[in-house]
């Protein structure tokens, strides 16, 4: 069973925003980021990472990208923090060990990045450079309660900020407003 709506939807000034979520009764590992279990919100990508343990400890096999349901990207790790993707998907993901940052190169020139500890969407930036960021978590480190999207023409830079509060009273933290 899939379920999908639309909260909410901005597609001006750049990078599009919003509140787009899918629901999915049957994951590989049940997960919350603010919208419950098994809700997944399109405009909140995130890195699921699978390990092994070796020799010379802990490998991660492979990272999938989430954020749609039935739209996961799948990259498995060849070494030296490169990723060959899997299905005939094109984009690239890359490991930059020296920013702290998972990017994933997107086919239209667009870059996504990740929080390599905690696997989560930090920025994405077009190829006209307008980005879309987060700038401020809450103190789980998981779920974003500020996010603001630039964007520049002729000279002019616009910013608009969407605010998430979350409630955390049953010990998960769940969307309350945005």
């Amino acid at each position: 069973m899939a379920i999908n709506a639309t909260d909410l939807s901005t597609d001006g000034y750049g990078v599009p925003w919003g509140h787009t979520r899918s629901f999915a009764n049957r994951q590989t590992a049940s997960q919350s980021i603010g919208n419950g279990f098994n809700w997944l919100v399109k405009e909140w990508p995130y890195l699921v990472k699978q390990f092994s343990i070796q020799d010379s400890g802990i490998q991660i096999d492979t990272i999938v990208v989430q954020g749609v349901v039935g739209d996961a990207l799948w990259f498995d790790n060849i070494g030296d923090n490169d990723f060959i993707p899997r299905f005939n998907v094109k984009d690239t993901l890359i490991h930059h060990e020296s920013e702290n940052l998972y990017k994933l190169y997107k086919l239209d020139g667009s870059v996504i990045e990740f929080d390599d500890t905690t696997g989560m969407f930090r920025r994405q930036t077009d190829p006209a450079g307008n980005k879309i960021e987060v700038t401020a978590m809450s103190v789980n480190t998981y779920n974003f309660t500020e996010v603001e999207r630039t964007y520049t023409a002729d000279g002019s830079t616009t910013t608009e900020q969407f605010l998430y509060n979350y409630d955390n009273s049953l010990g998960d933290y769940l969307l309350k407003d945005l």
